[in-house]
């Protein structure tokens, strides 16, 4: 969605991918027609305990866009009974109001980087995003909330550990506060840094 703001339901399943070896992106095989981007997550102060309000840099090949989502979830993000059910509004917005919106970001926590991973597989949207600069790096796979998950079969090299969707620990919104400042984009991944 360019430039116009919409509400756009979250409605997503999630799941841990099981590392393979030191580098937590996952190869997909030659066969899968991917696109990388490289992603950095900002949070900014919220107006309450029930909203996230982000910030996100997507690059590729030198091109960036970027935008301003304010995520909102029908209880408390501080509450045990985490669902991931949220309504997402976004905007597009430019290079400069990005660096003027970074100014204000929340000082308690640090900005996440990722690289995500978009790929048809069996006629499916999917992706994988890799928590990079966290204490122990990870993947996680996002899969169509109407997707059965035991009928799908992943290609070569990916392999579910668990399922994530309700787990608090797993959303950028937590770990942006559990950053390893040693650990960088550029530790595992070749690309744009």
């Amino acid at each position: 969605m360019l430039g116009i703001a919409g509400d756009i339901p979250k409605k997503f399943n999630k799941f841990l991918i099981k590392k393979q070896g030191d580098n937590p992106i996952p190869k997909l095989p030659a066969n899968v027609k991917c696109e990388t981007f490289t992603i950095d997550d900002t949070f900014l102060p919220a107006s309450n305990d029930k909203t996230e309000n982000r910030i996100r840099k997507r690059g590729q090949k030198g091109s960036y866009f970027y935008e301003q989502a304010i995520l909102t979830y029908p209880r408390s993000l501080e509450q045990d009974d985490y669902q991931g059910d949220a309504v997402e509004r976004k905007k597009q917005v430019t290079a400069r109001e990005y660096l003027t919106l970074m100014e204000s970001k929340d000082k308690e926590r640090s900005t996440l980087e990722k690289v995500r991973q978009s790929f048809l597989w069996e006629g499916r949207y999917l992706f994988i995003d890799s928590f990079l600069n966290v204490k122990n790096p990870y993947s996680i796979i996002y899969l169509d909330a109407s997707v059965e998950v035991s009928k799908l079969n992943f290609p070569e090299g990916i392999e579910l550990e668990k399922d994530v969707t309700n787990e608090k620990q797993y959303t950028s919104f937590v770990v942006s506060k559990e950053t390893d400042p040693s650990k960088k984009r550029s530790d595992f991944f070749g690309g744009e840094k």
